[in-house]
């Protein structure tokens, strides 16, 4: 084994951490289920409206056929601002995590237009950020650390201004760009007591009036998920097999007694990895890793991510099955010795979808729908698979992952794996699952 570990240490200087945040859809509505001619009322967001109209009209538009969006223009002109409420959660606040937030606006003619970003709960007294489109074609942006400096803040009239807004709530910074083009970024917002909740679209006192229409509203939050498995092997002594202690230990809960051998192992960083080597066997062997609690997922969002690098080209193959058994075909990747890989679930094979090569750091994260029976797979930045039905019908959920070798591997086979997570939505304490959007 002392040439085995030599050779894990020149492999590996760039295994970290995993990330297993994942995007949460909070709001969104594009209005191409309304009828043409129609107009909004003002029933909040579980019935996707506006929660107040504060005097403006809201009619829905066909742009193209099963295209909509929604012409808005003022018809009881009073002398104040004029502001339509969309509240994203009916009345409750994002307090956490990172908000991003973008719609389609586009003004008639240069106006006094006014955008705001808002506290939950019906109020409007922490400014999180105002947006301003100027009667002179310049764009203006605040919070409640003051006026903001801009750039690229020009508009023009009859023009979309695609619109894009991240709030990070655990530092407190927001940044903006508008048609691709920042404007600013990584700013203090200056709020700290409460939760971004509501967006407000509308007209200054001194503005003309002059329509505007708005389209494709999507609010979504970034969060990092609870770990019902988190396997990275730093409290693991080198050289040492690995155990079957289980999820609670941040081990598999069983090795084949033949066919897999491990062992410990680190980089020139001092990170530790497990490697994982292929002993005499002519059957398929893997580590089996399962959750905490014996969980197994049936709802919600599973995201399941490991790092490996593979030592020899040969045949590899990481599988994602139900608690305690392997019926249920989630998915399996699998790597073959000519660089291929392809993939397989209850629905069938895709064939090449990917290549890898030796002594190469790889990510391999899927992203599991458990409500909507789809995953996507993610292998480093590439999306390989995306938004397939895994077709998985026993009723069984994710409960467990697989990790090692074909029935034909060669002795030569090995791999270093690390940073093994598994972060389910089911866990979150968070009043995105019970908002009702996914109705």
């Amino acid at each position: 084994m002392l040439k085995k570990i030599g050779f894990i240490l020149m492999s590996l200087p760039g295994l970290g951490m995993a990330d297993i945040s994942i995007e949460l859809p909070v709001f969104s509505v594009d209005f191409n289920e309304l009828t043409p001619g129609s107009f909004l009322n003002d029933g909040g967001s579980p019935f996707n409206e506006p929660s107040d109209l504060d005097g403006l009209e809201a009619e829905v538009i066909e742009v193209t056929r099963g295209e909509n969006l929604i012409h808005v223009q003022n018809e009881q002109v009073l002398p104040r601002t004029q502001l339509m409420r969309w509240d994203f959660l009916d009345g409750d606040e994002l307090t956490e995590g990172e908000v991003s937030i973008s719609f389609d606006f586009t003004p008639s003619a240069l106006d006094a237009y006014a955008l705001r970003f808002r506290e939950g709960g019906g109020g409007s007294t922490r400014s999180f950020l105002n947006i301003s489109f100027g009667s002179n074609g310049v764009i203006f942006a605040s919070d409640e650390n003051g006026v903001i400096s801009v750039i690229n803040n020009t508009y023009q009239a009859q023009t979309t201004q695609h619109i894009d807004i991240v709030f990070d709530l655990e530092a407190g910074l927001s940044s903006l760009s508008i048609n691709g083009h920042t404007l600013f970024t990584d700013r203090a917002f200056g709020v700290d007591d409460r939760g971004i909740g509501s967006f407000l679209i509308g007209y200054f006192e001194n503005s003309g009036n002059k329509p505007f229409t708005l389209d494709n509203i999507v609010v979504e939050q970034i969060r990092e998920l609870p770990l019902v498995l988190d396997a990275d092997f730093e409290n693991k002594s080198l050289g040492d097999p690995i155990g079957e202690g289980g999820p609670e230990l941040g081990e598999p809960i069983s090795i084949p007694s033949i066919g897999i051998d491990t062992e410990v192992v680190s980089d020139l960083t001092g990170n530790q990895g497990l490697l994982v080597y292929r002993t005499p066997s002519n059957s398929a062997k893997k580590l089996r890793w399962e959750f905490l609690n014996e969980r197994e997922e049936t709802k919600g969002i599973v995201v399941i991510s490991a790092e490996v690098v593979f030592e020899e080209m040969d045949k590899y193959s990481f599988s994602i099955r139900e608690n305690g058994l392997s019926g249920s075909s989630f998915n399996t990747i699998s790597f073959s010795d000519n660089t291929d890989v392809s993939i397989s679930d209850a629905n069938g094979v895709m064939l090449n979808v990917a290549n890898y090569q030796i002594n190469t750091n790889y990510l391999i994260k899927w992203v599991f729908d458990m409500d909507m029976g789809s995953y996507d797979l993610y292998f480093n930045d590439n999306l390989i698979v995306d938004d397939r039905q895994h077709g998985v019908t026993t009723g069984r959920g994710v409960g467990s992952v697989l990790t090692g070798f074909h029935s034909i591997s060669t002795l030569n086979a090995s791999f270093v794996i690390d940073n093994i997570q598994v972060g389910v939505s089911a866990l979150l304490d968070d009043i995105i699952f019970e908002s009702g959007f996914d109705d």
